[in-house]
């Protein structure tokens, strides 16, 4: 099976993890809402998904670096055609990530 196969295969099977887990909190909070029933605010701030940080930010973009990094250089090694940009993807979104982190960062500062 060709490398770019593989890579756009994880990516959407991570993109699908996220919609399934957003998509059962949803399902959860319309059913508690249906109950009518008194809920504690402990509840809800599970629930509530809380705001990212520069922190998280900086998380993502390591994680996506470490799949980038090794996926690009193989890619660039192993093909000689277009195939070679699937790797460039997941670089981009660390370098995306890590420019939030730090705008978030300063932001946070001022």
């Amino acid at each position: 099976m060709p490398e770019g196969v593989i890579t756009l295969i994880i990516v959407l099977a991570i993109l699908a993890y996220l919609y399934m887990s957003k998509m059962k909190k949803y399902d959860t909070m319309l059913r508690i809402a249906e109950l009518g029933e008194n809920v504690d605010e402990k509840v809800f701030a599970i629930l509530e998904k809380e705001r990212r940080t520069y922190k998280d930010d900086y998380r993502y973009s390591l994680i996506w670096f470490a799949i980038g990094v090794p996926v690009a250089y193989a890619l660039w090694g192993l093909s000689e055609g277009s195939e070679r940009v699937l790797g460039f993807p997941a670089l981009l979104l660390g370098i995306a990530y890590f420019v939030s982190a730090r705008l978030r960062l300063r932001d946070s500062d001022s």
